[in-house]
């Protein structure tokens, strides 16, 4: 019996299950877990080899037909996390992704809608949910999946803080602005404000609120995501003078290094920064170095 036929009996199709389950003991998020599991089960399928036996020839070979190299790279380290899961767990003796090179990827560039835009989409009047949605991922930086399910109960009134349940089920409390005051005046303080319409005892999904505020842009003449409206946010206040780390705690995010993706530094303020700087040189002559190399 060969190494993969080895691994695929080894398996018996029980790993894949158990590895979805320790990403859940791990409170990785939802939707991580989800494409992870759904990135392996379509390599497997796509090499017809069972998904513990795939071989590093193999994956070189796949990853080199996926074009767009932010892909390329999210399939990459979903491979490398269910390897290790595998070698950890003894279905493996190999990390078959420790023979694959990483794929490198460009350099993430803030992508901010315009704040004219901001302000034309919120008074365009259009479907409420919408524009609710809308506010709370410009107002708040939420992502999507975070403004799906909001309720009246996550706001604070009392101590002016809104709980908002992130990646992971991680807990954060922002605090409120006038904007998201406003908004909190028009909608229930109980109960969830975007039930599903299949099933009210569920919010809508993530897609749904992310494909909602892609039509209301472009309803208004403007190619733009909701995801857009968080980079608005976090380069918005950096842009205003708020200090990289307080952003980086308004973002809620671990590293000032996913921080920087979402904050556009802009020329002006480039150049703002460099005349900060005093003085220290003092010109003594046009010609002090004449005759140098």
């Amino acid at each position: 019996m060969n190494g993969s036929s080895l691994y695929a009996c080894q398996c018996r199709g029980q790993a894949l299950s158990r590895w979805v389950e320790h990403m859940d003991m791990g409170a990785l998020s939802r939707r991580t877990i989800g494409e992870r599991e759904r990135i392996v089960r379509a390599i497997s399928r796509d090499l017809a080899v069972p998904d513990c036996a795939m071989s590093p020839d193999l994956l070189r070979a796949w990853l080199r037909t996926v074009r767009n190299p932010s892909s390329r790279s999210t399939y990459y380290h979903a491979l490398r996390a269910w390897s290790h899961y595998l070698v950890r767990e003894g279905y493996r003796d190999d990390d078959p992704t420790i023979r694959v090179a990483r794929p490198k990827v460009p350099r993430a560039q803030p992508r901010p809608v315009l704040t004219m835009d901001v302000r034309r989409l919120l008074a365009s009047g259009q479907h409420p949910q919408t524009i609710a949605q809308a506010t709370l991922c410009a107002c708040a930086g939420l992502r999507v999946s975070e403004a799906a399910k909001v309720s009246g109960e996550d706001f604070r009134r009392v101590t002016d803080l809104f709980e908002v349940v992130g990646k992971g089920g991680g807990r954060d409390y922002l605090p409120l602005n006038d904007d998201l005051r406003r908004l909190i005046d028009q909608w229930p303080s109980s109960g969830s404000w975007f039930p599903s319409p299949g099933d009210p005892s569920r919010h809508v999904s993530p897609n749904s609120v992310s494909a909602g505020i892609s039509r209301a842009f472009r309803r208004i003449g403007v190619a733009a995501t909701a995801h857009q409206l968080r980079h608005w946010f976090g380069t918005t206040l950096l842009q205003e003078g708020v200090p990289v780390r307080v952003v980086q705690e308004l973002m809620r995010h671990r590293s000032l290094a996913t921080t920087a993706i979402y904050t556009g530094v802009g020329q002006e303020e480039r150049q703002g920064a460099m005349n900060l700087l005093p003085s220290v040189t003092v010109l003594t002559s046009s010609r002090l170095y004449e005759g140098r190399v």
